[in-house]
């Protein structure tokens, strides 16, 4: 340190300024620094200190510290590291900083402090992961409860504490083993999405917290769908055996699990096609367990109700039963025991149909139904874009205060302009009049005209200002340069240098003039033009009002002598050349590749405004020479990491989800034509389906959310539900006998007991969320998964049977071919010819499931002759 000591100021060790000690004597003087002992003692006992010497000194002395009368000499040292050592310095050092950071907050409780780190969200995700856990086997042990009252707890008559078990299948260890082996499907898809991270598809949040409860929910419809079909068929055939059972139970549920898995799983896949990777990742992963989810349904769970079925048959008693009493065997010998409140709802719905009221409570469900409706298109015109980033951050932590703050009080960017793969020299006009129209026409871009203050800096302003100095200095010639217009950095000579050049009662034009004879070139950098020939075409140019004078041209070295320029810039700059080094790269040949200039946003205190300011700037980029090449990459584009890379989603988002909806319902409605019977109610199950979308969107602005990309891809997995929960009445509605009114009181006494419950099913597997600390977890796979499940269900479950007892088309099968069946009391087989149930005396004895087996979906048409034996009807027709 050069100078005399200044004993005014002593700064110790731990970092605080403190005045000079009383015991420190004042004949201490800068000769004794570190000599004399007494002084040394008695400093020492006020602490550590170093001694700053006054400014204006050339004596030379060292600044020491003196500390337990020893002293250290500050030494550096290079030591080699590799990523991962130098990434572990890096999260200790911020850990430590974090700990300091909170101690600070606890110990001056009178501020308010928000702070973060690098690694502060990576930190607080990992926690609330570990939280989520809980929620998650919370999840589980919910659906196990609901699937033991619903199966193996007889609840047709509910008393309290007097609980009956249910002698049929399935028993307590048979629900207990399906949800064991759906968890470990669903984990099981977890593993085989981990293969795909080599080829980019990445794991989050969402997928460790979100994806096992989606998966229980879904896959849990599935179990209730076979199960229920496995014990209709058993009940109707004691007598047969596990696989004779098992076969026709696959026969009737394997159709529609294969319909609604293979429409989910497309759902999924083709909400991967999406540009956002957060969502194409999560999309990717459900598919996985949407297909493993299905291999389970048509694989393990038949099998685990077989052997349920041969356990009972043997005379082996289910553990709950050990605290349940079981009811009289003739009390369930013919009577299907079902969980009584879905029965209950179920039944309800399907007298609707058959009473003398049924056309009042038609037109009564229409007209609330197009209420409804309105009310959701009219959401859908005043839904907005956005998913605040506070949402994304878990409630109470430090985190989310620092983001809630700088949402709330900083709206300035710095946003980057890169430049990549140009012929720089012969384009640096079009560089330059592209960054002075993007801060000038840009929408809340800062621009300071005739103001000292930079509005575009980056390496090649620095260059120019490099240029400029050198050809002010003469280290440039006018036959090496090139003359390149800059309209940004041009000021109002006039009224910059107002003191300088407008005396003796000069006028502006004068001073332009002046300017331009050659007097005072250079004088200032801004006012520079070719030596050689000041009067020419790079001259000052004077505006039409004679008010102000400016000189547009900077000076830059032709040809490739503007690289090996660029390169010596670098080297010998100091501080500009090292940080347009960072803001650079060159090619294999050494030359200038890429740059990245800075511009600076204000106002952006919405997303509307960062909307609107990134829609304008890609206009203006794309629109400029510059911006694409021809085979339409983009070679200048503004980006950064706060406006443009977080909301580029909202851009597009419309038109991305729009376009893979309408695929998606294509490809649903393509793979449900062969199943489906009937072109009538082909349509009117896509027609509902579409509906089903248009409503959830439009709820979504009456629930005070938006649409973004978690938005997107809960839109298409709705096109599964919403398909799942229709294809089933419609199918139910054309293998059912009757008038319009009596086929769709049939079909829905028939699906609405296993649909609702997979409804029921779906709400519980999502409830625990509402316990996530993320908020946007809450409201986007919490309330809007019920909104979706709710909508859905009503389209499906009310609305449809409404338009199908009203347009619906014929039944599948004559009724003559069902009535002569009848008075033959024919057996029907299946194309084994191994199961032989009993065709029932009159109509009214006929099952829903009965009628299921009467009217195979695959048979062909029939051209039933008048008074042809039912025996020959079925010979001929195996398929029935």
């Amino acid at each position: 340190i050069s100078g005399d000591f200044d004993y005014d100021t002593y700064v110790p060790c731990d970092g605080v300024s403190v005045g000079k000690p009383a015991n420190c004597p004042a004949e201490c003087g800068e000769g004794d620094i570190g000599d004399d002992n007494l002084c040394k003692e008695k400093c020492d006992q006020g602490g550590c200190f170093f001694f700053y010497p006054h400014k204006d000194s050339e004596q030379t002395a060292e600044a020491q510290c003196f500390e337990d009368q020893e002293f250290t000499q500050a030494q550096t040292r290079i030591v080699q590291l590799s990523e991962d050592e130098s990434r572990s310095i890096l999260r200790d050092y911020q850990e430590e900083w974090l700990n300091m950071m909170a101690d600070v907050d606890k110990d001056f409780k009178h501020l308010a402090v928000a702070y973060a780190a690098d690694r502060s969200g990576e930190d607080i995700i990992q926690a609330a992961a570990n939280q989520q856990v809980m929620l998650l086997i919370g999840s589980y042990v919910l659906m196990l409860l609901y699937m033991l009252f619903f199966f193996v707890l007889d609840l047709s008559e509910l008393h309290l504490l007097k609980l009956k078990a249910n002698p049929t299948v399935p028993k307590s260890t048979a629900v207990l083993c399906a949800l064991v082996m759906l968890l470990l499907s669903t984990f099981g898809s977890l593993g085989l999405s981990s293969l795909l991270s080599a080829n980019g598809v990445r794991w989050s949040a969402i997928t460790l917290q979100v994806l096992p409860l989606l998966s229980l929910g879904l896959g849990v419809n599935d179990f209730f769908v076979v199960t229920t079909v496995f014990k209709g068929v058993m009940q109707d055939n004691p007598q047969g055996s596990p696989v004779e059972v098992l076969a026709k139970t696959m026969s009737i549920a394997g159709v529609s699990m294969t319909l609604t898995s293979i429409s989910r799983t497309c759902a999924f896949l083709f909400a991967a096609i999406t540009p956002i990777p957060t969502v194409s990742d999560f999309a990717i992963q459900m598919g996985i367990c949407m297909v493993c989810n299905y291999l389970l349904a048509i694989i393990a769970f038949p099998c685990i109700l077989a052997l349920d079925m041969k356990h009972s048959a043997s005379g082996i008693r289910d553990p709950l039963h050990c605290c349940c009493k079981d009811p009289p065997r003739a009390q369930v010998s013919r009577r299907r025991s079902q969980f009584f409140l879905s029965s209950k709802a179920a039944t309800m719905f399907s007298k609707f149909y058959l009473s003398d009221q049924r056309m009042v409570f038609k037109i009564v469900a229409l007209v609330l139904y197009l209420g409804f409706f309105i009310l959701c298109i009219v959401g859908m015109t005043k839904l907005e874009d956005g998913l605040p980033t506070q949402d994304t951050i878990p409630r109470g932590t430090y985190l989310h205060d620092y983001v809630v703050w700088d949402a709330d009080y900083y709206s300035s960017f710095n946003v980057m302009l890169v430049n990549r793969d140009l012929d720089f020299p012969n384009e640096m006009d079009a560089i330059f009049a592209l960054e002075y129209q993007f801060i000038t026409e840009g929408k809340y871009m800062q621009y300071t005209p005739n103001d000292d203050t930079t509005d575009v800096t980056g390496p090649l302003r620095y260059f120019e200002e490099f240029e400029r100095a050198k050809y002010c200095g003469g280290a440039l010639k006018d036959a090496d340069v090139m003359w390149v217009y800059d309209e940004l950095n041009a000021k109002d000579i006039c009224s910059a240098y107002a003191s300088e050049y407008l005396v003796d009662g000069m006028t502006c034009a004068d001073v332009c003039q002046r300017l331009n004879e050659g007097c005072g070139w250079c004088e200032q950098e801004e006012i520079v033009f070719p030596q050689d020939d000041p009067g020419g075409a790079y001259k000052c140019t004077l505006n039409d009002a004679q008010s102000e004078c400016r000189c547009y041209y900077r000076p830059f070295m032709k040809g490739d002598a503007f690289y090996d320029e660029f390169n010596h810039f670098l080297e010998v700059d100091g501080n500009f050349g090292a940080i347009s080094r960072e803001n650079s790269a060159m090619n294999s040949d050494g030359k200038l590749y890429s740059t990245i200039s800075t511009t600076y946003t204000q106002n952006l205190t919405d997303l509307s405004r960062k909307l609107d300011h990134m829609r304008k700037g890609r206009e203006i980029t794309d629109a400029s020479s510059v911006g694409r090449k021809e085979g339409g990459d983009h070679l200048t584009f503004p980006i950064d990491y706060q406006v443009y890379a977080p909301n580029e989603q909202y851009l597009h988002l419309e038109d991305i989800m729009y376009e893979v909806l309408c695929l998606t319902v294509f490809v649903v409605m393509i793979v449900m034509m062969p199943l489906m019977m009937h072109p009538l109610t082909h349509f009117l199950c896509i027609l509902f389906t579409g509906f089903s979308l248009l409503e959830v969107y439009g709820m979504l602005y009456w629930l005070g959310l938006n649409a973004n990309s978690i938005v997107m891809l809960n839109m298409v997995i709705s096109v599964g539900v919403a398909v799942e929960f229709s294809v089933h009445v419609c199918r139910a509605f054309m293998l059912a006998t009757g008038t319009r009114d009596e086929r769709i009181s049939q079909a829905v006494d028939e699906v609405g007991i296993p649909t609702m419950n997979g409804g029921v099913s779906t709400m519980l597997a999502v409830v625990f969320i509402s316990a996530s600390s993320f908020q946007y977890f809450v409201d986007y796979f919490c309330t809007m998964w019920v909104v979706i499940v709710i909508v859905c269900w009503v389209n499906g479950m009310v609305i449809l049977p409404v338009v199908l007892s009203l347009v619906g088309p014929m039944p599948l099968l004559p009724e003559e071919v069902i009535q002569q069946v009848r008075e033959r009391r024919s057996t029907i087989g299946d194309l084994s010819g191994n199961y032989v149930p009993t065709v029932p005396d009159s109509p009214d004895a006929t099952s829903p499931l009965e009628e299921r087996t009467h009217s195979n979906p695959l048979l062909k048409p029939l051209d039933v002759e008048k008074g042809a034996p039912a025996s020959s009807v079925v010979r001929e027709n195996p398929g029935i």
